[in-house]
């Protein structure tokens, strides 16, 4: 990633010089880079935290500098849940023409700014398509640019406009076929093994493709819980916000999930926190924090996934509440039951 930067610096330097680099450069970009040094500064504990659950291998993905598919894996998410066979084809085409057609050596160097982005994150371990998604403008501004070009020459002009218009019906046909189900329906799925990429999918009948959607055959009950919120609420006659440690972090029962319920039942008065973003806390520290609560949802063993960054936090918090509990000042008010054996605990203050 600095390679690129590095190039860019050099070249500048050569084509205006030094102090016209350092007027129309350097200078310019001074307000900029003080922003990102505070910015790195003030929050290089949590960015270092999100580079470490970043390095840990995710399920399914290959990892090893000498394994082949560890390097062309981004690649295949990339054309699989991104771009489409067509679309990758697309730009291809599109660099090959920018090149040609209009400028060489502003291609290449776009060219290199994805190929070393594109490295860095294959040596990381777990390979999410998300962290590519920085870089997806330069696809389009190589792939634009160059089909624009191209237009521009007389002789290739008719072609060009033929296999635009072949290129856009076909995604349009692929994604309106992914979110409305028509004109592909029930079609079976169309892939390709192709050496060191593994599959590529040309058209896949499955309702998490190309984008994963957030549903399961399992039931996660968080309507159970909503229900009990409104009782809850409505009994207690709270005017005011009610503040709720959430310890469960599953993928399916969480504070994102339990929010977005609450918000479309229009249940405003409740705030649902648990993570400080911290690693290691006193136990002094735990007290003052815990008893800012009202109520607290625990579990009678797992909380979430074992690369939690802040997991000892919150095994200090699920000790603190199960102490609590343990010395009476901690009534168990309703039990919920999860799909993955676990079982949620609402707990209430005891009365005085």
């Amino acid at each position: 990633m600095i390679a690129p930067l590095i190039f860019l610096t050099f070249y500048l330097v050569k084509i205006i010089g030094v102090i016209s680099f350092v007027k129309r450069a350097l200078i310019p970009a001074l307000p900029f880079v003080l922003v990102l040094l505070y910015w790195v500064i003030t929050f290089f504990s949590k960015i270092y935290d999100y580079l470490v659950i970043s390095a840990n291998l995710e399920v399914g993905h290959p990892s090893g500098l000498t394994n082949i598919y560890a390097w062309t894996f981004l690649l295949q998410l990339l054309i699989n849940y991104v771009m489409t066979p067509f679309g990758f084809l697309f730009f291809i085409l599109g660099a090959v023409f920018c090149y040609h057609f209009f400028d060489k050596k502003n291609t290449i160097y776009i060219l290199l700014v994805i190929f070393g982005y594109y490295l860095f994150f294959s040596v990381l371990s777990n390979k999410d398509i998300r962290f590519f998604y920085p870089i997806l403008p330069l696809f389009a501004l190589v792939a634009g640019i160059g089909w624009d070009a191209l237009l521009g020459q007389k002789k290739f002009a008719f072609y060009g406009i033929a296999v635009l218009i072949i290129y856009f019906s076909a995604q349009t046909v692929l994604f309106t076929s992914y979110t409305f189900g028509y004109p592909l329906k029930n079609r079976g799925t169309v892939r390709y093994e192709i050496p060191l990429i593994h599959e590529l999918v040309i058209y896949k009948d499955d309702e998490n493709y190309p984008v994963r959607k957030l549903t399961t055959s399992e039931n996660w009950d968080i309507q159970s819980f909503a229900n009990d919120l409104e009782v809850y609420l409505k009994d207690k006659k709270i005017k005011g916000q009610e503040l709720i440690f959430f310890l469960p972090n599953f993928e399916f029962y969480n504070t994102n999930n339990i929010t977005l319920e609450l918000h479309r039942r229009n249940i405003q008065s409740i705030t649902l926190s648990a993570g400080i973003g911290k690693k290691d806390v006193s136990t002094t520290f735990i007290d003052d924090y815990m008893n800012r609560f009202d109520t607290y949802m625990t579990t009678d063993g797992a909380f979430g996934p074992d690369f939690q960054f802040d997991k000892p936090y919150y095994e200090k918090a699920q000790s603190w509440i199960s102490k609590e509990h343990k010395a009476g000042r901690l009534t168990i008010y309703k039990k919920y039951p999860l799909p993955n054996g676990v079982v949620i605990f609402w707990m209430i203050k005891s009365p005085r």
